[in-house]
């Protein structure tokens, strides 16, 4: 499993928080930050036409690969985003799922590439609240 973890940090900033570093990053947490950056980019700039009121995301994006991860030659078998959303208003949550949905399933060209890849699902949660089940997808 390779995993990374963006922390939105206003505008269009996003910074990577936890290792690799991004100076040793590789091919495979490459594909995973521009998964993050796309979709998390593309939901925040759909949430804001939407007027919407958001004061922090954070995006952990993962992804299973096949066989042994230390070989050269593994793939990814499917694709996992986990969102945590925080608003100033709770009745937002719904149009922040829909939102974050039409980003995974219409607009995030990266994530409408990789899915042709291998299947990709995520979670949401707004104010720690979980919306969106795990075995729901884009």
């Amino acid at each position: 499993m390779e995993t990374i973890a963006l922390e939105w940090r206003g505008g269009t900033g996003f910074e990577l928080q936890e290792t690799p570093p991004a100076r040793t990053l590789g091919a495979r947490h490459l594909m995973l930050l521009a998964l993050g950056k796309c979709s998390a980019s593309t939901a925040l700039a759909l949430m804001g036409r939407m007027r919407l009121h958001i004061t922090r995301l954070r995006l952990e994006v993962s992804g299973r690969l096949s066989d042994d991860a230390r070989r050269e030659t593994a793939v990814f078998l499917s694709f996992h985003q986990v969102f945590r959303i925080e608003c100033t208003e709770r009745e937002e949550a719904g149009r922040i799922a829909r939102a974050v949905e039409l980003a995974l399933s219409r607009y995030c060209g990266v994530s409408l590439m990789l899915e042709m890849i291998a299947p990709l699902s995520y979670e949401l949660y707004v104010n720690r609240e979980a919306l969106v089940p795990e075995e729901a997808g884009a």
